[in-house]
Protein backbone atom coordinates (compact mmCIF):
# COMPACT_ATOMS: atom_id res chain seq x y z
CA UNK A 1 0.00 0.00 0.00
CA UNK A 2 2.76 2.29 0.78
CA UNK A 3 4.24 2.16 -2.87
CA UNK A 4 1.02 1.92 -4.17
CA UNK A 5 0.28 5.37 -2.31
CA UNK A 6 3.80 6.96 -3.64
CA UNK A 7 3.25 6.54 -6.89
CA UNK A 8 -0.91 7.41 -7.20
CA UNK A 9 0.21 10.90 -4.85
CA UNK A 10 2.88 11.49 -7.49
CA UNK A 11 0.33 11.44 -9.79
CA UNK A 12 -1.97 13.01 -8.29
CA UNK A 13 0.36 15.94 -7.42
CA UNK A 14 2.33 16.14 -11.40
CA UNK A 15 -1.78 16.24 -12.65
CA UNK A 16 -2.72 18.90 -10.10
CA UNK A 17 0.57 21.63 -11.28
CA UNK A 18 0.16 20.40 -14.96
CA UNK A 19 -3.59 21.74 -15.61
CA UNK A 20 -2.25 25.33 -13.97
CA UNK A 21 0.88 24.88 -16.30
CA UNK A 22 -0.95 24.53 -19.32
CA UNK A 23 -3.55 27.47 -18.74
CA UNK A 24 -0.20 29.28 -17.89
CA UNK A 25 1.59 28.24 -21.37
CA UNK A 26 -1.65 29.00 -23.21
CA UNK A 27 -1.93 32.81 -21.34
CA UNK A 28 1.43 33.90 -21.13
CA UNK A 29 5.07 32.64 -22.58
CA UNK A 30 8.54 33.42 -23.07
CA UNK A 31 11.46 31.83 -24.96
CA UNK A 32 13.85 29.39 -23.71
CA UNK A 33 17.40 30.85 -23.51
CA UNK A 34 18.49 28.80 -25.91
CA UNK A 35 15.88 29.07 -28.94
CA UNK A 36 15.86 26.75 -31.61
CA UNK A 37 14.32 26.85 -34.73
CA UNK A 38 14.03 24.93 -38.23
CA UNK A 39 13.81 27.37 -41.03
CA UNK A 40 13.81 25.45 -44.96
CA UNK A 41 15.34 22.15 -43.11
CA UNK A 42 18.14 24.08 -41.60
CA UNK A 43 18.29 24.20 -37.90
CA UNK A 44 19.11 27.63 -36.50
CA UNK A 45 20.08 28.31 -32.77
CA UNK A 46 19.84 31.79 -30.94
CA UNK A 47 19.72 33.23 -27.64
CA UNK A 48 16.34 33.34 -26.16
CA UNK A 49 14.83 36.55 -25.08
CA UNK A 50 14.26 36.57 -21.45
CA UNK A 51 12.25 39.93 -21.70
CA UNK A 52 10.21 39.34 -24.49
CA UNK A 53 7.15 38.17 -23.14
CA UNK A 54 3.79 36.89 -25.06
CA UNK A 55 0.37 37.11 -24.24
CA UNK A 56 -1.62 35.25 -25.01
CA UNK A 57 1.27 32.63 -24.83
CA UNK A 58 2.64 30.66 -28.50
CA UNK A 59 2.33 27.10 -29.29
CA UNK A 60 5.97 25.76 -29.83
CA UNK A 61 7.72 24.23 -27.72
CA UNK A 62 10.75 26.85 -27.60
CA UNK A 63 8.36 29.36 -26.08
CA UNK A 64 7.52 27.89 -22.86
CA UNK A 65 9.55 28.24 -21.04
CA UNK A 66 7.89 29.97 -18.17
CA UNK A 67 7.62 27.62 -15.57
CA UNK A 68 9.16 24.35 -15.79
CA UNK A 69 7.10 21.91 -15.57
CA UNK A 70 10.45 19.53 -15.10
CA UNK A 71 11.05 21.13 -11.51
CA UNK A 72 7.36 21.49 -11.02
CA UNK A 73 7.00 18.19 -11.39
CA UNK A 74 9.75 16.53 -9.12
CA UNK A 75 9.41 19.12 -6.29
CA UNK A 76 5.61 18.16 -6.35
CA UNK A 77 6.90 14.11 -6.11
CA UNK A 78 9.16 15.10 -3.04
CA UNK A 79 6.70 16.98 -1.53
CA UNK A 80 4.17 14.99 -1.42
CA UNK A 81 6.01 12.06 -0.30
CA UNK A 82 8.15 13.97 2.68
CA UNK A 83 4.97 15.42 3.36
CA UNK A 84 2.87 11.67 3.49
CA UNK A 85 5.76 9.38 4.88
CA UNK A 86 7.72 10.91 7.48
CA UNK A 87 11.22 9.88 6.33
CA UNK A 88 13.29 11.95 8.47
CA UNK A 89 16.76 12.25 7.69
CA UNK A 90 16.42 10.70 4.20
CA UNK A 91 14.49 13.56 3.33
CA UNK A 92 16.91 16.55 2.61
CA UNK A 93 18.78 13.86 0.10
CA UNK A 94 15.09 14.09 -1.37
CA UNK A 95 15.48 17.71 -1.60
CA UNK A 96 19.01 17.44 -2.89
CA UNK A 97 17.92 15.45 -6.08
CA UNK A 98 14.42 17.34 -6.75
CA UNK A 99 16.65 20.62 -6.41
CA UNK A 100 19.95 19.22 -8.81
CA UNK A 101 17.37 17.95 -11.68
CA UNK A 102 15.85 21.08 -11.59
CA UNK A 103 19.21 23.28 -12.04
CA UNK A 104 20.21 20.85 -14.50
CA UNK A 105 17.22 22.23 -16.80
CA UNK A 106 19.02 26.08 -16.31
CA UNK A 107 22.29 24.35 -16.89
CA UNK A 108 21.44 23.04 -20.29
CA UNK A 109 19.37 25.55 -20.85
CA UNK A 110 16.53 24.96 -21.33
CA UNK A 111 14.92 27.47 -18.36
CA UNK A 112 15.92 30.65 -16.78
CA UNK A 113 16.59 30.43 -13.31
CA UNK A 114 13.36 32.29 -12.83
CA UNK A 115 11.44 29.50 -14.42
CA UNK A 116 13.08 26.90 -12.34
CA UNK A 117 12.50 28.64 -9.26
CA UNK A 118 8.59 29.46 -9.67
CA UNK A 119 8.00 25.72 -11.00
CA UNK A 120 9.63 24.58 -8.12
CA UNK A 121 7.31 27.03 -5.89
CA UNK A 122 4.51 25.30 -7.87
CA UNK A 123 5.40 21.81 -7.44
CA UNK A 124 6.02 22.51 -3.59
CA UNK A 125 2.22 23.84 -3.40
CA UNK A 126 0.64 21.09 -5.62
CA UNK A 127 2.81 18.22 -3.48
CA UNK A 128 1.79 19.72 -0.06
CA UNK A 129 -1.66 20.20 -0.90
CA UNK A 130 -2.11 16.51 -2.55
CA UNK A 131 0.35 15.17 0.74
CA UNK A 132 -1.85 17.06 3.36
CA UNK A 133 -5.10 15.25 1.90
CA UNK A 134 -3.35 11.82 1.40
CA UNK A 135 -2.46 12.12 5.25
CA UNK A 136 -6.03 13.03 6.22
CA UNK A 137 -7.21 9.71 4.16
CA UNK A 138 -4.73 7.89 6.19
CA UNK A 139 -6.21 9.00 9.57
CA UNK A 140 -9.70 8.65 8.49
CA UNK A 141 -9.46 4.77 7.08
CA UNK A 142 -6.46 4.03 10.35
CA UNK A 143 -9.14 5.92 12.69
CA UNK A 144 -12.28 3.45 11.33
CA UNK A 145 -10.55 0.54 11.44
CA UNK A 146 -9.65 0.98 15.35
CA UNK A 147 -13.14 2.83 15.91
CA UNK A 148 -11.09 5.87 17.42
CA UNK A 149 -12.58 9.45 17.07
CA UNK A 150 -10.21 11.89 15.44
CA UNK A 151 -8.41 14.60 17.07
CA UNK A 152 -6.74 16.75 15.01
CA UNK A 153 -7.28 15.12 11.82
CA UNK A 154 -3.29 14.90 11.60
CA UNK A 155 -0.93 11.98 11.79
CA UNK A 156 1.03 11.92 15.07
CA UNK A 157 4.33 11.25 13.80
CA UNK A 158 3.99 14.62 11.77
CA UNK A 159 4.60 17.83 12.88
CA UNK A 160 4.94 21.68 11.10
CA UNK A 161 8.03 21.89 13.23
CA UNK A 162 9.67 19.33 10.69
CA UNK A 163 12.03 20.30 7.87
CA UNK A 164 14.63 22.84 7.04
CA UNK A 165 15.23 25.30 9.54
CA UNK A 166 17.14 28.89 9.86
CA UNK A 167 18.36 30.12 13.27
CA UNK A 168 20.36 33.12 14.45
CA UNK A 169 23.18 32.35 16.66
CA UNK A 170 25.12 34.45 18.68
CA UNK A 171 27.90 33.06 15.57
CA UNK A 172 25.83 34.00 12.75
CA UNK A 173 22.63 31.70 10.54
CA UNK A 174 21.92 28.34 11.46
CA UNK A 175 20.98 26.43 9.04
CA UNK A 176 19.74 22.79 9.98
CA UNK A 177 16.96 19.88 9.54
CA UNK A 178 14.86 18.87 12.24
CA UNK A 179 12.83 16.17 12.52
CA UNK A 180 10.14 15.71 15.70
CA UNK A 181 10.49 11.34 16.07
Amino acid sequence: PAIRDVGMGCLAAAEAHTIFRQVVYAAVSRERPLYRETVNDSLIEREGRPYEVHVPGQTTPYDNSFFSGHAASVFSCVTFVNTRFHLRYAEPLLWAVAAALSVGRAADQHHYASDVVVGSLIGFAAGKLVGDRSIRRADRRSNAKNMIVPDSGRSSNHSWQDGIYVSRQHTGLVLGWRTSR
